[in-house]
């Protein structure tokens, strides 16, 4: 392996004999992505490595492959041990993953200088710093309108219209239109800021963003996209580059339009003159908004979706094992065809994880075909050779998040059985498949309507699904927000 100076960034090649593979890129993060490409493509029997056929260059379509681990709810990213993370950040970087974003549970803790808002920022800290050391990019939240728990209720906010519950009247939100609550968040701004600057971190981009947490529906405020937001967010990136000069400043427009009111309109009108943010980032609950693929990107700006692979269509997130709809995201991705910078990838764990590789795998390539990836991600993280039953176990799983079948559930349990018996002790025993082989468990009575605690295997189901994802950890119940992240599992005395 070396670092070869000529090669375009995070490109890396493969070249050489079966015997003896040389691996280039343009720096170690690199390496690291053209490691996973041969371990994936060769084959490891008991006689050994059959070494990959694949030689040739490789330069991902898209620039920026991240995602935001949400840090929030008692989920696994705030109750993992940072080791964990570390070794997760490593896995993520053999599948060429290079950007990460993370912030602080803001939604649940007290104020700024609460202790527990001290942990958490230090915390924080620790796992940016461990992904810059891999080589990552990181970024973080600027404050535009959401606090924490402890604030003025004379510059509380008006709920936002929402017809469609699609923005998410949640957290704690300041109008920026009365007295004083323009200067609230500036004073979170600098406090945030300026603890990651004392702390030692480097960051590489701030996002503003405006729904869920976010928003404000009075006059002064309404649209909120296309007027107190960009208020807001322009004051927010103000204040980052005071303590980051260099940073990128990443403006998301989640659930804009929703329904129509003129915020895709008044935000490309503001960014005709002025290019106060570097880069848009857009998506939806559902199919990918159709403003700027019509309209174009507002100021010219280069676009990153945020592809959301934790919540669509089952609740709680994660809490019946793995998190499974890759030829979703497949569909949805091929919307925005040859249009995207990258993508952030929103996860509240590990129970997604195959979505996030399939995910990693467009971003790559736009013309990764989403049964291929499956294939390599049954090979390469679980040992399975049985690889089209693989892929059809994750199409039938999927397919029961829009048309429940208990024949089907049934069938996909049995086939997860199969698999299960056919798989090295590694693969059977780790987490990925675990996860996997819970989810078609627990669909046998979920999608019957079942109630999981009155049946002991599903409730050692559930049991073990608590411990892979570190629920009910510490003050976890104390969290009115844990449930969503945790399997409904009742605890008995």
């Amino acid at each position: 392996m070396r670092v070869s100076s000529d090669l375009p960034t995070d490109a890396y090649r493969v070249t050489g004999a079966e015997d003896r593979l040389i691996l280039e890129a343009d720096r170690p993060l690199g390496l690291i992505a053209a490691c996973g490409q041969v371990l994936r493509g060769s084959k490891f029997t008991k006689d050994g490595m059959v070494p990959t056929a694949h030689r040739g260059l490789t330069v991902p379509d898209c620039p920026s492959r991240g995602v935001y681990m949400a840090n929030h709810f008692h989920n696994y990213y705030q109750m993992a041990s940072i080791e964990e993370i570390e070794h997760y950040l490593e896995e993520l970087s053999l599948w060429g993953l290079n950007t990460m974003h993370f912030f602080i549970p803001e939604i649940n803790l007290p104020s700024r200088d609460h202790p527990d808002t001290i942990r958490h920022i230090e915390r924080s800290v620790e796992v940016m710093k461990m992904a810059k050391a891999l080589g990552w990019s990181v970024s973080t939240n600027v404050f535009v309108n959401q606090t924490f728990v402890n604030f003025p209720q004379d510059i509380a906010s008006t709920p936002v219209p929402d017809p469609l519950v699609r923005h998410g009247n949640s957290g704690n939100i300041v109008c920026l239109s009365k007295p004083g609550g323009q200067e609230w968040m500036d004073a979170d701004n600098r406090f945030y800021l300026s603890k990651l600057k004392e702390l030692g971190v480097t960051l590489d981009a701030v996002r503003a963003w405006p729904y869920d947490e976010g928003g404000c529906g009075c006059e002064q405020c309404w649209p909120w996209g296309s007027n107190g937001y960009i208020r807001g967010a322009k004051r927010a990136f103000e204040i980052a580059r005071e303590y980051f000069p260099n940073v990128k400043r990443e403006l998301s427009t989640w659930t804009f339009d929703m329904p129509p009111v003129g915020e895709w309109e008044g935000l490309a009108e503001s960014l005709k003159n002025e290019k106060w943010c570097d880069v848009i980032l857009a998506d939806s609950h559902e199919d990918f908004p159709r403003w700027p693929l019509e309209h174009g990107v507002p100021g010219g700006l280069p676009m990153i979706s945020f592809p959301e692979i934790s919540m669509w269509n089952l609740y709680p997130w994660g809490g019946y094992g793995a998190t499974l709809y890759p030829f979703r995201l497949e569909r949805l991705w091929k919307q925005t065809q040859g249009m995207l910078y990258g993508a952030s990838i929103y996860s509240e764990g590990i129970t997604e994880d195959l979505n996030k590789v399939a995910i990693a795998a467009f971003c790559e390539d736009w013309d990764n075909d989403c049964a291929d990836v499956l294939r390599q991600y049954a090979r390469y993280e679980i040992g399975c050779e049985r690889e089209d039953d693989f892929v059809r176990l994750i199409r039938n799983i999927e397919s029961q998040l829009t048309e429940k079948s208990p024949a089907l559930a049934d069938d996909t349990y049995a086939l997860a059985k199969e698999i299960d018996t056919a798989l090295p002790e590694w693969g059977r025993t780790g987490w990925r498949w675990r996860l996997i082989y819970l989810r078609a468990l627990l669909d046998v009575s979920r999608v019957r309507d079942e109630d999981l605690n009155n049946s002991e295997i599903c409730r050692k189901a559930m049991e073990e699904i608590v411990e892979i994802c570190h629920c009910l950890k510490e003050d976890a119940h104390q969290d009115p927000y844990h449930e969503r992240v945790c399997p409904p599992l009742k605890i008995t005395e």
